[in-house]
């Protein structure tokens, strides 16, 4: 039986015990609700999926999931759920769980043909939802299971980067357009091949300055919003040239508390590098992630080892990096060919 209780007029709070899914009676306690019946009917519809009802509805569900994960996941990956969860409530027919069939979700993913990334994003959490119903709500029958739905193709997005020479230019720009700080943090991200949030989540307790390494541990969301890196391999130490050392003395205020940020939030120099890209004329359309591509393709140019490339950048493996980069790799076997067919 749930307690009912108003807190104020217009504001409901409701209480009550359910079992979970692992045996646990855990008492459930929430507020905000409008009128009793509001109250009364959350608890209702609460213990009802809760107790194995897989006649509920999926809208239910979904909202349900979505608030499972967000105690599981990182800042921008819960931007990502509640985006599909947002498209789910406005294109997808609510119905009964149970009820829902492979060509009710084939009809949903058509709607998002015209956006091939949002589709494949789309598609892989509703398979995450219907699993999650099947050990939450006991729902036996999987839709997604054996689905055969071909998914639009995204045209392959074209990575911009600088070569030495087109970055030295920029820099010349830079020094004339741009505060000693900004262009400390492009040159660092050029010469170590960092994450944007990596490089703006940095603080002077990150850098060794006598063995010219930065120690990335971190990364940068908003002002004061910071996530571990993007994965276990993510965190490492990055040596860096010396002329990238000695602009760090040079720039950055030693005496800066050494837990300060020492950069600001990525937005402020992506919104810098357009409006520079744009005043010059200049003939690349890179982006701040362009700088990465570009490290990597410096070093790739110089024959360092993948297993190595894969290290400083913060890949998983090197499997993650050669399918990131293979037409990097391209470039460079169509050398070797050319190199191949000169000899007699």
């Amino acid at each position: 039986m749930a307690s009912l209780k108003m807190i104020e007029k217009g504001n409901w709070e409701v209480s009550f015990y359910c079992k979970q899914y692992n045996g646990e009676n855990k008492k459930i306690k929430k507020r905000g609700f409008k009128t009793k019946k509001e109250a009364n009917d959350f608890a209702n519809n609460y213990i009802k999926m809760h107790t194995g009802a897989i006649d509920t509805m999926f809208f239910d569900v979904v909202d349900e999931f979505i608030d499972y994960k967000q105690d599981k996941i990182k800042y921008n990956t819960k931007i990502n759920y509640k985006k599909v969860q947002k498209k789910i409530h406005e294109l997808f027919e609510n119905k009964p769980i149970n009820q829902i069939t492979k060509g009710d979700i084939a009809r949903f993913l058509d709607k998002l043909k015209h956006i091939p990334s949002q589709q494949k994003e789309v598609k892989q959490k509703i398979n995450l939802i219907f699993k999650y119903a099947s050990v939450y709500y006991n729902l036996n029958y999987n839709p997604m299971d054996n689905l055969e739905y071909e998914l639009a193709k995204s045209k392959p997005k074209i990575k911009e980067i600088l070569t030495l020479e087109e970055f030295k230019k920029l820099d010349e720009i830079l020094k004339k357009e741009v505060k000693p700080l900004a262009r400390l943090y492009y040159n660092l991200m050029y010469y170590s091949g960092a994450r944007p949030g990596e490089i703006a989540g940095l603080t002077l307790n990150d850098i060794d300055f006598n063995n010219c390494t930065i120690n990335i541990n971190k990364t940068r969301i908003r002002t004061a919003k910071v996530n571990s890196p993007k994965n276990s391999s993510s965190n490492r130490i990055v040596t860096l040239p010396k002329k990238c050392i000695e602009m760090l003395k040079k720039v950055v205020n030693l005496s800066l508390p050494k837990k300060e940020f020492i950069f600001s939030t990525p937005i402020v120099y992506c919104k810098c590098l357009i409006r520079i890209i744009k005043e010059y004329n200049f003939p690349k359309k890179i982006s701040l992630h362009s700088f990465r591509h570009s490290h990597v393709s410096l070093l790739i140019e110089q024959g360092v080892e993948i297993t190595s490339i894969s290290q400083r950048i913060g890949h998983k493996n090197s499997q993650v990096t050669l399918g990131v980069y293979a037409h990097f790799y391209k470039k460079k076997n169509d050398k070797i060919l050319d190199i191949l067919n000169k000899i007699d």
